[in-house]
């Protein structure tokens, strides 16, 4: 077992780690970076809420190539941060307990994609643009302010990415974001 001083220290690097990324300075620096890194360094970021919370987290990339695009760290890591907020809040909240909550993270360096679904109650159809406008929230009065999505779609597109909803799961209840870096149309 490792004893509870070095993942405490483990815990404070990862937090660490993250914040400088999110820092002031660290958002204005548009350079070159590895998504499947940045996309698992915030999944260890949320790894112990995850755990506490019974809500399983996983990476998968289709290809093997490096999927590599010039962004602001910070922004990005913001983007996806507010996605994991929202599912978590779903998933904490979701009717049957007992059911284990998931959130999947697909890259795709070819397509040049990052689709985001969980398992929660899903966004539905009515509301699948409007989410992403400013204080326009799906939770309960006082539960959430409405501008999570709508800062990440701004995020991506100051980054050269669009962030829409894939189309809806059979039940008419929409589940994945995509982060598209295309120029072309989804």
């Amino acid at each position: 077992a490792i004893p509870a001083a070095t993942r405490n220290r483990r815990s404070l690097e990862k937090r660490v780690r993250i914040l400088d990324e999110l820092s002031i300075p660290g958002r204005q620096i548009r350079k070159e970076s590895n998504l499947v890194e940045l996309v698992e360094l915030l999944c260890e970021f949320h790894e112990a809420k995850s755990l506490r919370h019974n809500i399983k987290i996983s990476v998968k990339s289709k290809s093997k190539a490096k999927f590599i695009e010039t962004l602001e760290r910070g922004q990005f890591l913001q983007i996806l941060d507010n996605l994991f907020s929202n599912s978590f809040y779903w998933l904490m909240n979701r009717f049957d307990a007992s059911v284990e909550g998931q959130i999947s993270i697909e890259l795709d360096a070819g397509a040049r994609t990052l689709h985001f679904t969980d398992n929660g109650p899903g966004i539905p159809a009515e509301r699948s643009e409007a989410v992403f406008d400013q204080f326009v929230t799906t939770k309960p009065p006082r539960e959430g302010r409405g501008l999570g999505l709508y800062i990440a779609r701004r995020l991506a597109t100051e980054n050269g990415a669009r962030l829409y909803l894939d189309p809806a799961d059979e039940d008419g209840m929409h589940r994945t974001f995509v982060l598209n870096f295309n120029k072309e149309l989804p």
